[in-house]
Order: C-alpha cells, then structure tokens, then sequence
C-alpha cells in the first residue's frame, strides 16, 4: 500500500512538474545564458593571481585526481538535477546530492586507480560498491566526525546542508574504497529515500555514469554554457595557483564571494557550482594527505 501511495505522489508530481524537466537539457544543465559581467569579474580575479605552478609539490598526482574529482562531482549534480526534476524541486535538489556525490567519488576512484595501476574498476561493480558504503553510513555520525576544520567554507546555510554533505560523504567513501579489508554489505534500500532510490535504479542514470564517466572526468566534457564557464575558470584558477589543499579552499571561498555579488543565477545553478567548489576543497585535503603518508 505504501509503495503504491508513493507511486501515484510521483505521477502527480511528475505532470506538475515536467515543466521543472522540460527546461532542463539533456545533460542536466538549464544553463544556456551568458553573464559577461559575470565572467568578467572572474576572470579579472584569475589574473590577479600569483603563478605558482612551478612550485606545486610533485610527489603523486593529487591534483590530478582532485581534478577529476571536481568534474564528476559537477557533472553528476548537473545530470541528478536534471533525473530528479520530475519530482519537483526537492526531487533536483535530492537528485543533485546523489549524482553529485556518485559520480564524484567514481570519477576520483578511477583517476587514482588509473595512476596507480594504469586499469580502471567496471563501472557497474564501482557504482554498487559506492551505494553500498553510502547505504551503510551513519550520517549523522560520520558527518560531525569528518567535517574537518582544515577546511573552511564560505557559503551560506542552505548551500552548506548539500554542497558539504556531498563533499564530506566523498572522502568518507573513498577512504572506504581504499580499504584493503573492505567486505561489502548489500545496499541498505531503507537506508536510501524513495526519490535516491528512484534516481539512481533509472536507466537515465545508469547510462549516464555507466557511458560518460570516463568522459566527464575531463575538460573537454565542458561547453559554452555559464556554468561550464565557471568550472573552465575555476580550473585555469587552480592550475595557475593552487599549490596545496589551503591554496584550493582560498580560491574556492573567493570564487563563492564572487558569485554570491551575482544575482542572475539561480539557487540550483549556485548550488551545482558549489558542490563542486566542496568537492575540490575536500578531495584535495584527501588527496594530499593520502600522497604526503603514503609512499606511491
């Protein structure tokens, strides 16, 4: 009976807001505008910056995979927004978080395994492995545990309930990932709300991470649109001048300055964005730490 009356709440849901979807492309993104303004001041930060890619410590490649980190991180809250559109507003916003959070840890897991062991994981068993972890993850707990203060973020509460949950649920992930003793559990169904389980169960989405992840993990998966524009500058930002995890959440926390000045995009488009800035944030403190105590 309850899945029934669940049922019927998203067929209503989805007439009433297939409009939501409808304005939506197919690869999640309802960016289609320009802000030059925008853009502008962006860029003027960018050449403020002080150059110091030469002096980027060389010992693996953290950055690298911080970099594939942030792209599947934005592309799959991109895509989740877009699968989850159909049950509202609440359903992109749920949608952004799951995808988000998938596809950031996929992308990271199959950069590192690249470097390391030069092959890659079958997306479908990594996909499983990383909804398993996440289904068995005491939120609450492992939230407050890991909510490190090496980072510190500046964006309002709204964007702090989703885009760090996100980017704290990564390095709890993976560092599950990494786990040599790692026994995997069956995904815990209870433990994942009914629009998660609907998004991430769709054919939608399991062509979309299972055909582009390897695509989305580089820049050559960004188009035109504003808030791709975004991401291409954040990138040029961090290739130029981030040198350590500190050096990436400065950047991060002006890019968020910056944009919050700005008032033609949307709380969505602001909120993919900056699930993507916590990834970055967050996957480099991992990243570096795991490379500083581990001899690769």
């Amino acid at each position: 009976m309850k899945k029934i009356v669940f049922l019927l709440v998203i067929f209503i849901t989805a007439l009433i807001s297939s409009c939501n979807k409808d304005s939506l492309t197919a690869d999640g993104s309802n960016d289609t505008s320009t802000n030059p303004t925008l853009l502008s001041n962006l860029q003027k930060y960018n050449e403020n910056l002080p150059l110091v890619r030469a002096g980027r410590p060389s010992k693996g490649d953290w950055f690298g995979i911080a970099g594939s980190d942030i792209l599947g991180a934005y592309h799959g809250a991109k895509a989740g927004a877009y699968f989850g559109a159909v049950f509202g507003p609440h359903g992109a916003t749920a949608g952004s978080m799951i995808c988000g959070l998938i596809c950031g840890v996929g992308a990271s897991y199959t950069a590192y395994d690249h470097i390391t062991r030069s092959q890659t994981e079958n997306t479908d068993s990594l996909q499983t492995s990383i909804i398993s972890i996440y289904s068995h993850t005491n939120e609450i707990e492992s939230l407050a545990e890991n909510n490190t203060t090496e980072i510190s973020i500046s964006y309002d509460t709204h964007y702090d309930s989703i885009s760090a949950k996100v980017a704290i649920l990564h390095n709890i992930i993976l560092d599950e990932l990494q786990n040599p003793e790692l026994t995997l559990e069956e995904i815990d169904l209870n433990a994942l709300t009914p629009i998660e389980s609907s998004i991430i169960e769709s054919t939608e989405f399991q062509q979309f991470f299972n055909s582009n992840l390897s695509e989305i993990m580089t820049e050559q998966s960004l188009t035109d649109a504003l808030s791709d524009n975004i991401i291409k500058l954040f990138f040029q930002a961090l290739k130029d001048s981030a040198f350590d995890a500190a050096s990436v959440n400065e950047i991060v926390n002006d890019y968020i300055s910056i944009i919050e000045n700005d008032n033609t995009m949307t709380t969505q488009e602001k909120e993919i964005l900056y699930t993507a800035f916590s990834v970055a944030c967050y996957s480099a403190v991992y990243w570096e730490d795991y490379y500083n105590n581990n001899d690769e």
